[in-house]
Protein backbone atom coordinates (compact mmCIF):
# COMPACT_ATOMS: atom_id res chain seq x y z
CA UNK A 1 0.00 0.00 0.00
CA UNK A 2 1.44 3.45 -1.14
CA UNK A 3 1.63 6.36 1.66
CA UNK A 4 -1.29 8.14 -0.93
CA UNK A 5 -3.66 5.24 -0.25
CA UNK A 6 -2.71 5.14 3.60
CA UNK A 7 -3.69 8.83 3.67
CA UNK A 8 -6.73 8.88 1.49
CA UNK A 9 -8.03 5.72 4.21
CA UNK A 10 -7.30 8.29 7.00
CA UNK A 11 -9.09 10.73 5.44
CA UNK A 12 -12.40 8.73 4.53
CA UNK A 13 -12.24 7.42 8.18
CA UNK A 14 -11.99 10.75 9.67
CA UNK A 15 -14.83 12.37 7.72
CA UNK A 16 -17.45 9.27 8.29
CA UNK A 17 -16.01 9.14 11.91
CA UNK A 18 -16.82 12.89 12.72
CA UNK A 19 -19.84 13.07 10.88
CA UNK A 20 -21.19 10.74 13.89
CA UNK A 21 -19.13 13.43 16.26
CA UNK A 22 -21.55 16.05 14.61
CA UNK A 23 -24.75 14.00 15.09
CA UNK A 24 -24.13 13.87 18.91
CA UNK A 25 -23.27 17.29 18.94
CA UNK A 26 -26.35 18.34 16.95
CA UNK A 27 -28.88 16.61 18.16
CA UNK A 28 -28.01 17.90 21.71
CA UNK A 29 -28.66 21.61 20.53
CA UNK A 30 -31.52 20.76 17.80
CA UNK A 31 -34.67 17.96 17.85
CA UNK A 32 -33.34 15.30 16.19
CA UNK A 33 -36.15 16.17 13.06
CA UNK A 34 -35.37 19.24 12.57
CA UNK A 35 -31.17 17.98 12.57
CA UNK A 36 -31.98 15.32 9.79
CA UNK A 37 -33.83 17.85 7.84
CA UNK A 38 -30.95 20.54 7.84
CA UNK A 39 -28.55 17.79 6.77
CA UNK A 40 -30.61 16.76 4.31
CA UNK A 41 -30.82 20.30 2.72
CA UNK A 42 -27.03 20.90 2.98
CA UNK A 43 -26.44 17.46 1.22
CA UNK A 44 -29.10 18.09 -1.18
CA UNK A 45 -27.46 21.75 -1.93
CA UNK A 46 -24.01 20.30 -2.22
CA UNK A 47 -25.47 17.65 -4.58
CA UNK A 48 -27.12 20.12 -6.93
CA UNK A 49 -23.60 22.58 -6.76
CA UNK A 50 -21.73 19.65 -8.08
CA UNK A 51 -23.88 18.53 -10.55
CA UNK A 52 -24.23 22.44 -12.05
CA UNK A 53 -20.13 22.40 -12.07
CA UNK A 54 -19.68 19.27 -13.86
CA UNK A 55 -18.66 19.63 -17.45
CA UNK A 56 -21.61 17.69 -18.47
CA UNK A 57 -24.18 19.38 -17.12
CA UNK A 58 -23.13 22.54 -19.16
CA UNK A 59 -24.52 21.40 -22.43
CA UNK A 60 -27.43 19.45 -21.02
CA UNK A 61 -28.63 22.71 -19.23
CA UNK A 62 -29.54 23.76 -16.01
CA UNK A 63 -29.96 20.04 -13.97
CA UNK A 64 -29.67 18.54 -17.13
CA UNK A 65 -28.32 14.82 -15.29
CA UNK A 66 -31.91 14.51 -13.61
CA UNK A 67 -33.89 15.33 -16.56
CA UNK A 68 -30.94 12.69 -18.80
CA UNK A 69 -31.18 10.41 -16.28
CA UNK A 70 -34.81 10.83 -14.43
CA UNK A 71 -37.63 8.48 -14.78
CA UNK A 72 -39.09 7.13 -18.28
CA UNK A 73 -40.99 9.19 -20.06
CA UNK A 74 -44.11 7.93 -21.39
CA UNK A 75 -44.42 7.66 -25.06
CA UNK A 76 -47.60 7.35 -27.23
CA UNK A 77 -47.60 4.44 -29.80
CA UNK A 78 -49.16 5.02 -33.09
Amino acid sequence: MKLRDFGAIILLGSIWGASYLFIKLGVAVMPPATFVLGRVVIAGLVSLAIMNAHPAAQHAGRLGHLRRHGPPQRRDSL
